[in-house]
């Protein structure tokens, strides 16, 4: 199986790494921080608190930046192939779009896939609906009646549905 994570505008990661059958000389190695400033130096310490609080930049400072890991040879055989530290993630997020922050689960690298599953979501959830009646103020007894006009369309949609379906049996039995 592949992990993901690749930027696209439309909300998901994806990008293809393998997980398993890594070659002995590109392993990762996690160098554990000796940091001052261990935000989970508390942790092994007797003196722990029972609730620890974590500072996101201590924690971005612990992370492993790239030059640690691979020495200035083996840099440009493995840049595009190795996974982004939090460090990097955390730099590079600048989406502000309405599918920003939503995702989906991409499997076996189709990207169409999880475009159109994103899309899909969006649509489900009526997030283009709500923020088109967010663009401008309407006024609150404008906005009842636009409520109660979409939600007759909706009744009266299903309800005609429903209708159909026992016309429909109903010739299929002879009546």
């Amino acid at each position: 199986m592949l992990r993901s994570i690749v930027n696209i505008p439309c909300g998901i990661r994806v990008a293809t790494s393998p997980i398993l059958n890594i070659n002995k000389f590109a392993r990762f190695t996690r160098y554990n921080s000796t940091k001052p400033d261990d935000p989970l130096a508390s942790l092994t310490s007797d003196t722990a608190k029972a609730t620890p609080s974590f500072a996101i930049d201590a924690l971005l400072n612990r992370s492993i930046e790239k030059s640690d890991i691979f020495s200035a040879g083996y840099r440009s055989k493995f840049e595009s192939s190795m996974e982004q530290t939090p460090r990097d993630i955390a730099k590079s997020i600048r989406e502000f779009t309405m599918s920003s922050g939503r995702s989906v689960d991409v499997r076996y690298g189709n990207v169409s896939k999880g475009i159109g599953s994103v899309g899909k979501l969006m649509k489900d959830n009526r997030v283009f609906i709500i923020a088109r009646r967010q663009q401008r103020h309407i006024r609150p007894a404008l906005l009842r009646k636009l409520k109660r006009r979409e939600w007759w369309r909706s009744k009266f949609a299903s309800d005609f549905h429903t209708l159909m379906q026992k016309i429909n049996n109903a010739k299929r039995r002879g009546y």
